[in-house]
């Protein structure tokens, strides 16, 4: 009896592991999502554009790159002390964001990005942000083209930190994921737009 209460509770252990070491992989998958890094950005990593800060790489890089003012940058959190996050800052009629290294999934597979967002200006109908992205095997380049499917939630209160949260199914095709992470000024007249982010998760359930 005693050994088959052993056995059981060892089939047990081994189950629990299992079970969790799917998400926890995928959770390890993103870089950096809290931005408290001190890791440099790599160069061409994963065979693309350079990272622009350590695990994410720009997105519609060259709008927003070549100007004077920093569009893209990480800095201590409004209303939390202590603590890194991304800040974004819009460029006029023009995206402005950065996208993950991409994460392998399983196909058919269910995953949820999660994020904070503290909106401190963003003039309607501009918008920011957060996408899950599923890409194919064998990816040619990473443009909307090759893309399979996206997912996106929306951040709209002012001086808040709020949560967003989006959840999908990986496509049977799908081999990889992404988060971007994005703001869009737009409008007439031209509105300001300036967004913070932080705590970006990317897990399996």
């Amino acid at each position: 009896m005693k050994r088959q209460a052993l056995l059981l509770m060892m089939l047990a252990a081994l189950v629990l592991v299992l079970g969790t070491a799917g998400t926890a992989a995928a959770a390890a998958g993103l870089d950096n999502g809290s931005f408290e890094s001190e890791e440099p950005p790599r160069a061409k990593y994963q065979g693309w554009e350079d990272e622009y800060i350590f695990g994410w790489k720009p997105f519609a890089g060259s709008a927003w790159k070549n100007k004077e003012q920093e569009h893209v940058s990480v800095v201590a959190c409004p209303s939390r002390e202590g603590e890194k996050c991304l800040r974004l800052v819009g460029v006029e009629d023009n995206y402005v964001g950065i996208r993950s290294i991409h994460i392998p999934v399983e196909k058919k597979g269910f995953y949820t990005v999660s994020a904070k967002a503290f909106v401190k200006e963003l003039g309607q109908p501009s918008r920011c942000q957060v996408w899950l992205e599923f890409w194919p095997a064998d990816l040619p380049a990473e443009t909307s083209t090759y893309r399979i499917a996206y997912h996106r939630a929306n951040a709209s209160a002012l001086d808040v930190w709020q949560d967003l949260t989006v959840s999908a199914q990986a496509p049977d095709n799908a081999a990889t994921a992404t988060v971007l992470i994005i703001i869009h000024r737009t409008g007439n007249p031209q509105l300001p737009a300036e967004v913070y982010v932080d705590d970006v998760h990317f897990e399996a359930f």
